[in-house]
């Protein structure tokens, strides 16, 4: 259930997921590292399979994905702030699981929540997700897995 988990990740998002680089992406944006240690990852199953519940999808609708992550300038550089993901899939498009995901980063730049809906599969294939800052600064938050299962990028624009 683990490694689901810290796939969702960010969420991740979110989710999400995260750490952070401070170097610059471009002109507004600032580009974190996330490392997410062994064990810092919960996962809700969504149901439990079993003879009883043949048609369970533990990681269905209603699942649910947190982790805590340390935040760094530079990938598996010192922390600097931290990050809290909290994805529930919401939907099943195909093959790929969709969630709304909430990111809460504290960096030294600041505090902020980033959130909205993500393609959790997409994630795991490495495919930027992006959610949007609620509150001042306003903007929006780009997290891409780089390493799998536990490392990601996020840009913050």
């Amino acid at each position: 259930m683990q490694k689901i988990g810290s796939v969702l990740v960010a969420a991740a998002a979110v989710t999400a997921a995260l750490g952070f680089s401070a170097t610059s992406a471009s002109a507004g944006s600032r580009v974190y590292y996330e490392t997410v240690g062994e064990g810092d990852v919960e996962f809700i199953p969504a149901c439990i399979p079993g003879p009883q519940n043949p048609g369970c999808d533990p990681r269905g609708a209603g699942s649910v994905f947190i982790s805590w992550g340390d935040l760094s300038y530079t990938q598996g550089g010192a922390a600097v702030g931290t990050v809290r993901t909290e994805c529930t899939t919401t939907h099943k498009v195909g093959d790929d699981y969709w969630g709304f995901c909430q990111d809460d980063l504290v960096t030294p730049e600041g505090n902020f929540t980033a959130i909205g809906l993500i393609n959790e599969t997409g994630l795991e294939r490495y495919e930027p997700q992006t959610l949007f800052i609620a509150g001042p600064p306003g903007g929006s938050l780009e997290v891409q897995q780089i390493v799998y299962p536990n490392v990601f990028k996020l840009t913050v624009n």
